[in-house]
Formats: structure tokens, C-alpha cells, sequence
């Protein structure tokens, strides 16, 4: 993609199919083994995408960590302790599991949680992330997190691990627990998400989450 354009979805669906699939396909990390792998904290709905995938990416030996939002309990998300708990129970150890803390500069939602990981990522200096989210949500959270780790100068590269599938025509509560309704649906209004907060200045463009993709690959 090229040029700025004044909306996300204005470019042709070509290039916003290619980000799409790239995002949704992500190639693994180079690296043998990555610093961590970020799960979003998600709904109860939504939460055994999550988990799955967190089980198989540490049983692949991709990584030396999970993390997961540190909060407690709040918006729909059942909270760290929770999580830590089910994870356990899956068989990763809980000296492996980390909480990492929200930016309370964002109320609980999927930018505060992007800005928390790439603060705290710089500080620790890790080198390469997977994040987590379900296939309904990694899209939004994947450019959300790239325009957090652009904007905070953070140079760890950040790939995507998918959640596994849940079925699309399920209904579900979603979203810090305010959405409503079956995955296909909610597929489109976390489209209409992205724009809105693009529009807004919050979101990096397509052109540029292309371009880290790129540069992140050579």
C-alpha cells in the first residue's frame, strides 16, 4: 500500500485482504524460542482460544513465557488470577506464567493492554513477542499493538500466534463484556472498531502495519 488515506478500509480490497491474511497467516518468529507469548485477555466466550493456543505454543517450544494482562477481574475478563490458575491446570508451570500491568492512561480494553506490553517489553529488552488473541480479535489486536510498540519506540518484533478457531455462528458476549451477538457478526464491528479509532489518530494505518510487516521480514 501506499500514501496515507483519510480511512483504514478505503484502500482496495486486494491490499486490505493482504494485510488481513498476513496478519491472520503470520510466518513464525526466527528466533528458535521468543521472549514471550502475550495472550489478550478476552471474555469467557472467548477465553479457550486463547488458552489453546498458549498450551500449544509452549508445547512447540516456541517460548520462554506466558503472559498474560495482569488486572484483576474487570470488563468481561476473568483476571490474571484466573487465567494463571487454568493455565496451571493445563500443565505450563506457574513460574513460566507473568502478569504484565495495563496502561491506566486507557480504561480496560485492547489498548491498554498493547501500551502495558510494549512498556513493558522495552524494559525487560525482549527481542521478539507472539500475541494472542482469538481469530475474531487478532486483527485489532495485532495493528493495536504494533501502533503501541511504533509510538513507544519499543524494537521488538511482534508476530502473530493465532487463538484456535471457535465457531463463527456461536452467540457470544465479547469485548469487555458489552458486545453481543454470533462471531460473524462481531467479526464485522471489530472492523468498524479499527476505523473509528483510526480516525481517531489511535490506530497507526494499514500502509504502515504493512511496511512493519515488511520490515520486520527483511
Amino acid at each position: 500500500m501506499k500514501g496515507k488515506s483519510e480511512n483504514f478500509e478505503s484502500y482496495s480490497y486486494a491490499e486490505l485482504d493482504e494485510l488481513i491474511t498476513r496478519v491472520l497467516c503470520d510466518t513464525a518468529s526466527p528466533a528458535r524460542v521468543v521472549d514471550a507469548a502475550y495472550c489478550f485477555g478476552e471474555t469467557l466466550d472467548n477465553e479457550s482460544s486463547v488458552l489453546a493456543a498458549a498450551l500449544l505454543v509452549w508445547k512447540l517450544k516456541r517460548v520462554n513465557r506466558i503472559a498474560l494482562c495482569g488486572e484483576k477481574a474487570v470488563a468481561g475478563y476473568p483476571g490474571f488470577e484466573n487465567w494463571k490458575a487454568k493455565i496451571v491446570k493445563l500443565g505450563i508451570g506457574a513460574k513460566n506464567i507473568i502478569g504484565i500491568p495495563t496502561d491506566h492512561d486507557f480504561p480496560p480494553s485492547t489498548h491498554a493492554e498493547a501500551w502495558g506490553l510494549a512498556r513493558y517489553a522495552r524494559k525487560s529488552k525482549w527481542k521478539n513477542i507472539y500475541v494472542i488473541a482469538p481469530p475474531l480479535h487478532q486483527f485489532r489486536a495485532f495493528v493495536t499493538t504494533v501502533t503501541a510498540f511504533k509510538r513507544e519506540k519499543v524494537p521488538a518484533r511482534i508476530y502473530n500466534f493465532v487463538g484456535l478457531p471457535q465457531r463463527w455462528e456461536e452467540h457470544i458476549i465479547h469485548s469487555q463484556g458489552i458486545q453481543e451477538g454470533t462471531r460473524s457478526e462481531l467479526l464485522g464491528e471489530e472492523l468498524k472498531k479499527i476505523e473509528t479509532y483510526y480516525k481517531k489518530g489511535d490506530l497507526v494505518s494499514a500502509d504502515e502495519v504493512l511496511k512493519y510487516l515488511d520490515d520486520r521480514d527483511t
